[in-house]
């Protein structure tokens, strides 16, 4: 069969680096491959200083392994790009195949996948996406931080035990430093506000989810009969309110935006329960245009949600994990399948993460770039 030759034997001892081995003993050995399962005379060898024995190795397979690396490999290729779980994987390799792996087999290769990631690392547009998730692990929910650029190559996935400055900034600096960021768009999240500083970079704030911070205030506070003011009063107040907001995040020059700043801080005269909100506003409205003064910066980090929003399905359908290590392994697994896969609708369609950073990656497998390599 194709890919498959006869047993190597060991130049030297693998214990002692002896030259001189005996032949022991000739054994059979069967090894699962994706065509079906194939025979192999092995022969086992004992060194003449050390004593100890040592076997040849089958290409393609590793000691003692029951399975071949093709399908290790072609079980962890199934399950990310049918982002279903361990059980689908299996259906899905029994279907195709007359046979499949144990589930306790895909796990393993699952880890020895994730045990050495070579992953390429393009160039770097200065701006980092910020986003989180939640995974389970050992039926408690746990943070994930994920960091991309503008080229949606994902340069960090990792599990964090909350979502403090210290914590966030732990996964963070380290990015930061090898691609050489300047700015960073995040949501409304308090935390990021004080990485933002002492990493010492520019700031950008979602103009998104400002706007639904707005909406679900305004769905609180005048969604529901108020004295003095029908449906159709709040309806229009809460239109109007939206308005400014949206005025605001299109304004241009510095004056434009001065203005409308000064409308909002208004608000709490005619609605005392949105005085916090608007307080809060006040204090951090200019990380709301950063994006003018930065080029290439978006204005939303909406571009960090289509695959997280994948990501996290796919999150859901595998039920959690038991350790954090084996969520770490996956995450890294995940980030590197991402920026290899091609992207399937908008503009830039068939090209990968990677290609679009300016990196040739044509004829490249991602699963090579992972620890199922001989």
């Amino acid at each position: 069969m194709r890919g498959w030759s006869r047993p190597k034997s060991p130049s030297a001892c693998p214990f002692c680096d002896c030259r001189w081995l005996w032949r022991n003993r000739r054994y059979r050995r069967t090894v699962q491959t994706l065509e079906g399962p194939r025979s192999f005379w092995v022969r086992q060898w004992k060194c003449a200083e050390c004593g100890r024995t040592c076997a040849d190795r089958i290409p393609g397979a590793e000691k003692g392994a029951r399975y071949a690396l093709e399908v290790k490999r072609k079980a962890v290729r199934t399950l990310f790009d049918s982002e279903q779980d361990v059980a689908h994987t299996i259906r899905e390799m029994r279907r195709n195949r007359g046979w499949s792996p144990s589930a306790s087999t895909v796990r393993r290769a699952l880890g020895q996948a994730a045990s050495e990631i070579r992953a390429p690392k393009p160039p770097s547009s200065g701006i980092l996406l910020s986003d989180e998730k939640y995974v389970r692990i050992a039926g408690r929910k746990r943070p994930v931080l994920i960091l991309r650029d503008t080229h949606q190559v994902v340069r960090a996935a990792e599990v964090i035990p909350n979502r403090s400055p210290e914590a966030i900034e732990e996964v963070m600096e380290p990015v930061q430093r090898w691609t050489q960021a300047h700015t960073l768009v995040t949501d409304d999240m308090k935390s990021y506000r004080v990485v933002a500083r002492d990493l010492r970079l520019r700031h950008q704030m979602c103009q998104f989810h400002l706007l639904r911070a707005v909406n679900r205030r305004l769905h609180r506070y005048l969604g529901r009969k108020r004295w003095g003011m029908s449906r159709e009063d709040r309806e229009r107040e809460k239109q109007k309110i939206r308005d400014m907001f949206r005025s605001f995040c299109r304004a241009r020059g510095r004056r434009q935006q001065a203005a409308w700043v000064r409308a909002i801080a208004r608000l709490p005269r005619r609605h005392p329960p949105l005085a916090r909100f608007v307080a809060h506003f006040l204090r951090t409205w200019p990380v709301y245009h950063t994006f003018r003064r930065v080029r290439g910066c978006p204005k939303t980090n909406n571009g960090s949600e289509g695959g997280i929003a994948r990501l996290e399905k796919h999150l859901a359908r595998l039920r959690g994990f038991r350790s954090q290590e084996r969520a770490n392994g996956f995450l890294l697994l995940w980030a590197l399948h991402w920026n290899y896969r091609p992207m399937e609708t908008g503009p830039h369609r068939g090209k990968c993460p990677l290609e679009l950073a300016r990196l040739d990656v044509k004829g490249q497998d991602w699963m090579d770039c992972t620890g199922l390599t001989e």
